[in-house]
């Protein structure tokens, strides 16, 4: 984990840090509206200092219960862009309803989504190749119909993958430069070495899994299934579609858990609550919080490595 610091103190610093529309009042620049607050360290670290950024969903929303308020949509009628996370319900809705003038992009295209993943179990369920529907395929490779999943709905936490952040940041920079034509160059540039930390922690991560094996880690809420499928992990979640668990259910949980030596189980704020704690009590695995929706993207990547890396070091 020494080399984790020696990542944030050689180069991540500067380029984690954002601003958001907050504390550049009176500004004139276009303004950039992302989802959720992840994105706009992203688009912050992108953009520079020629636009500003704006985070619809507040800090402590949930993005798969979020009902925008009037005042956000007059705020976000207001931008030059609104950018998407993809796949989060209120998003189509949002975008259903704003002007022609605000263009709307969606930031996981070209991202392969991952279905099947909010209930317990596995996190390497169904792979479907995001290119609006031509095909699906298993992890395997088999093409399957597209009806296939007509019923399930894509994990939406596409945002919790370097990998995929690779994706998304080429999107950002593609979004703004379309938008602001003069500043390519200068997008691309800053999107370049934004995409060589990722490298450079995509690495770290391989390295710190390369022997283990496919460890299992537990989690309340499946919000790491991508990061998982990226590193051959297997993810257990212990929370069925944001549903309490019945007496039964919550023992075929941890009775299929038991059976796959868990290494750590994950929380998140909302979800540190006393049965997850005994949860892992029960396990003997220790308790690390991690936050998916923390606005420093780059420095969240980089806690959530040490907290599933902490039984094994």
């Amino acid at each position: 984990m020494g080399l984790i610091s020696l990542f944030v103190t050689s180069g991540c610093l500067t380029g984690c840090s954002y601003h958001t529309d907050s504390d550049t009042s009176g500004d004139e620049k276009p303004i950039v509206t992302v989802s959720l607050a992840p994105y706009a360290s992203l688009v912050s670290d992108i953009a520079g200092d020629r636009m500003r950024v704006s985070t619809l969903m507040p800090k402590g929303g949930d993005p798969e219960t979020y009902d925008p308020t009037v005042k956000d949509i007059r705020r976000l009628n207001g931008s030059t862009l609104y950018l998407m996370a993809g796949n989060m319900p209120f998003e189509q809705r949002m975008a259903s309803q704003l002007p022609a003038n605000v263009k709307t992009v969606d930031l996981s295209e070209g991202i392969d989504l991952l279905y099947g993943t909010h209930s317990h179990g596995n996190a390497h369920s169904h792979l479907h190749e995001h290119q609006h529907g031509l095909s699906h395929s298993h992890e395997a490779g088999e093409i399957i119909d597209h009806e296939h999943h007509h019923d399930e709905s894509a994990d939406p936490h596409t945002w919790s993958s370097l990998r995929n952040g690779k994706i998304i940041v080429a999107n950002i920079v593609k979004a703004l430069s379309e938008t602001d034509p003069d500043g390519a160059g200068y997008y691309t540039s800053r999107g370049a070495r934004l995409t060589q930390r990722i490298d450079s922690l995509d690495a770290m991560y391989t390295a710190a899994f390369a022997a283990q094996n496919g460890c299992t880690f537990l989690i309340w809420h499946p919000s790491l299934s991508y990061l998982a499928h990226d590193y051959g992990l297997h993810q257990h979640s212990l929370l069925q579609e944001n549903k309490e668990h019945s007496v039964k259910s919550l023992k075929a949980t941890l009775d299929s858990a038991s059976a796959i030596s868990p290494k750590v189980l994950l929380l998140q704020p909302e979800s540190d609550i006393p049965i997850a704690r005994s949860t892992a009590s029960s396990f003997g695995v220790p308790v690390e919080t991690i936050n998916p929706l923390n606005p420093d993207w780059m420095g969240e990547m980089i806690h959530t490595l040490d907290a599933l890396t902490s039984s094994v070091k």
